[in-house]
């Protein structure tokens, strides 16, 4: 019952459709005449133009039957000698090609082997420069192409790691002296860091070194630096000991500042951050590390291996002091008199542009002590610290 139902329904659908049916019809129908129509105007030209075609393609064709049987005719007649000059011509002619194509063969080769063999060349001096620059390098970054501070993953590392092994390969470069020793160094490069314990160690250790470095280059005495004003400090963090170097700066122009383009006058207990590679601005700043200053008693104190130890970290060059210390003079005891270590304690306000500082700064300074020099013992003053509470305007006080 429901099929004829359907049935029914689908009948009187195509019942109420029939004039779309018969327009539909009688469009096909028009375009079919119109068609036999166009076809009957053109089919005489169509006709005629194939006619024409037909024509001059028989005409060709007689005519290069014509020049067939004319050259047989000629060849046939022909005398012996002329015969003969005419296939010794044609000999010569096969072979003058035949030598030009070996020459030209010849050449090819020449240029191939030329072309290997300056490869060849080129690739035994990529791989001599590789080899010296990886023996030469100073630390696993550098001997795998790497900066200390650039970032990459693991798969890079193992491609840059496979191209130059690649290059400085013992089986690669037979008979050369440093392919063995490069070859190890780059191998002990990439198994320090494609680990992460031994990366983040060996991190540790060109942190330590820098750190060493830094104090070397602060040691030396020169036009900027006063040895014998300079203070060495415990620090209760690494355990060793660090070295405050007087400089021969005047309060007057101590402060460099990069908004201002000019130094500003220091305060004693003023304390700030300078980079020397902000300082020229038509060239790309170079990657330094940047310098701490403190003023104290008058003087200037480069403080900058004592502030990487503690892990300090602001902007450089800006227009107020970075921190500020209060130095207060102790009286004399008898401790001062027996001994050359003072105790001392620091009251570390941070400016309201420096909020990155944070409370490790104050703890970190209030756990050291001052070691003086002997010329120095009468005048010098360490520092004390005040707790205070509450907020001063422009400042931040930490209890």
């Amino acid at each position: 019952m429901e099929d004829i139902g359907l049935f029914k329904q689908g009948w009187k659908w195509l019942q109420s459709k029939r004039h779309c049916c018969a327009g539909s019809r009688t469009s096909v129908m028009g375009l079919r005449d119109k068609i036999w129509i166009f076809v009957e105007v053109q089919w005489p030209v169509v006709c005629g133009g194939c006619a024409r075609l037909g024509g001059v393609l028989l005409w060709l064709l007689i005519y290069w039957r014509d020049c067939v049987v004319r050259g047989i005719r000629s060849i046939i007649e022909m005398d012996s000698a002329a015969l003969l000059i005419i296939m010794w011509s044609s000999f010569l002619c096969l072979t003058s090609m035949s030598c030009l194509v070996y020459v030209l063969m010849s050449m090819t080769d020449f240029v191939q082997k030329e072309s290997s063999a300056k490869q060849a060349v080129r690739e035994d001096a990529n791989s001599y420069n590789e080899m010296k620059r990886i023996i030469n390098s100073m630390d696993h970054y550098e001997a795998l192409g790497f900066s200390c501070h650039k970032k990459f993953d693991a798969t890079f590392l193992k491609k840059e790691y496979r191209k130059k092994a690649m290059l400085v390969h013992p089986d690669k470069n037979m008979g050369s002296p440093l392919a063995d020793e490069s070859f190890k160094k780059l191998q002990c490069a990439y198994d320090v860091l494609s680990d992460s314990m031994k990366k983040s160690d060996y991190d540790e250790q060109l942190k330590k070194e820098e750190c060493k470095s830094v104090s070397q280059n602060s040691h030396k005495d020169g036009p900027d630096y006063c040895a014998e004003e300079s203070r060495r400090i415990h620090c209760t963090k690494c355990g060793n000991s660090h070295i405050w170097v007087c400089t021969n700066r005047a309060k007057a122009k101590a402060r460099w500042c990069q908004d201002c383009c000019q130094y500003h006058q220091a305060k004693d207990g003023d304390g700030w951050v300078e980079c020397k590679g902000t300082l020229v601005s038509d060239r790309p700043p170079k990657v330094e590390i940047p310098c701490t200053f403190v003023c104290a008693e008058r003087r200037i104190f480069d403080v900058s291996e004592w502030a990487i130890c503690q892990g300090m970290a602001c902007r450089p060059n800006t227009h107020q002091p970075s921190f500020h210390v209060n130095m207060v003079e102790l009286e004399k005891t008898t401790q001062r008199s027996n001994s050359s270590r003072y105790p001392w304690d620091l009251d570390a306000k941070m400016t309201d542009e420096e909020e990155e500082f944070d409370l490790r700064l104050q703890q970190a300074l209030s756990s050291s002590l001052f070691w003086e020099t002997p010329k120095r013992r009468k005048s010098w003053s360490p520092f004390k610290l005040h707790r205070k509470k509450g907020k001063k305007q422009g400042r931040r006080s930490y209890p």
